[in-house]
């Protein structure tokens, strides 16, 4: 089955982020988040990559994205228990945006979770990621969007 993903549910997903500002808290759902700067961000991967080398820190923060992944598919379940799979799948993308992260285009996925089959193809525009590893590093030959991968991974 060839599915599209839409994006109507990105401002019901939007209406579930609250601030408190007097405590110091953010959260979405239950989970609490953390503002951070992209800059600050971009210091963490150079100093990942100079300490640790880039295979183990891209490992590194391949991990940190997959566990977000994981995070963001539970809570959505826990919000739409009765949500096909479709629209499961159609809500990771919409994380991804409203967290900051990047702008998902959805190009097609299929998905047959029975089956244990599952093809997707997204644009990925305007990528933090991106953005600090060229900034500290210029050009690469390789993918370097390593935490979007393992977000991708850990929600699928």
């Amino acid at each position: 089955m060839n599915s599209h993903i839409r994006f109507d549910k990105l401002p019901e997903l939007a209406s579930r982020l609250n601030l408190w500002f007097r405590s110091g808290h953010i959260s979405l759902e239950q989970e609490r988040m953390v503002l951070l700067h992209t800059g600050a961000l971009g210091s963490l991967r150079r100093e990942l990559i100079e300490t640790l080398g880039i295979e183990r820190a891209r490992g590194v923060l391949t991990r940190m994205g997959f566990a977000s992944g994981e995070r963001d598919a539970e809570m959505v379940r826990q919000l739409m228990p009765e949500a096909s799979d479709d629209e499961l799948m159609s809500l990771g993308p919409q994380m991804h945006s409203l967290e900051g992260i990047v702008h998902v285009t959805p190009i097609t996925f299929d998905i047959d979770v029975a089956r244990g089959e599952f093809y997707g193809e997204f644009g990925w525009d305007g990528s933090y990621e991106a953005e600090v590893h060229l900034e500290h590093f210029g050009l690469h030959h390789e993918a370097v969007c390593w935490a979007q991968v393992g977000y991708a991974c850990g929600y699928t």
